[in-house]
């Protein structure tokens, strides 16, 4: 293997490592959010070492054809460690950003159609109630 190529490779562990931070930083949001508790925060916990571990795996191999070597350890911490000084932060703040913005497009939403049901409802109520309407 030639020394570009394993410039490449290091370079794309590194990215893993910074997509494994956004990770990271997502479940963190996500426990900010709601607040799980004790038992939720160790089953999210579960969870999110299965995503990165099946990530992380299925990213190897598709780069290193499944070879770990000390190299790699070293680009994801170092890709870690990269994002979690540069980027953490704003990622951080964007997530809650967009959450809060999808909650309230999500409870106008909901808003809305609660309304509409109850116009339908009044709607059909007059028609259950209205006794001037011909049988037959």
């Amino acid at each position: 293997m030639s020394v570009f190529e394993q410039v490449i490779i290091f370079s794309l562990i590194i990215t893993l490592g910074v997509m494994l931070g956004f990770i990271f930083d997502f479940y963190r949001t996500l426990r900010q959010i709601w607040c799980p508790g004790y038992w939720g925060t160790s089953l999210g916990d579960v969870v999110f070492w299965i995503i990165v571990t099946a990530f992380s795996y299925l990213f190897l191999i598709l780069v290193t054809w499944g070879e770990v070597r000390l190299y790699v350890f070293i680009a994801i911490t170092i890709g870690v460690a990269l994002y979690l000084k540069f980027f953490s932060r704003t990622a951080r703040k964007f997530m809650y950003k967009m959450y809060c913005c999808i909650k309230t497009i999500v409870l106008r939403l909901y808003r809305q159609f609660r309304a509409a049901l109850r116009c339908i409802g009044k709607i059909f109520n007059w028609f259950k109630h209205n006794k001037s309407l011909p049988k037959g």
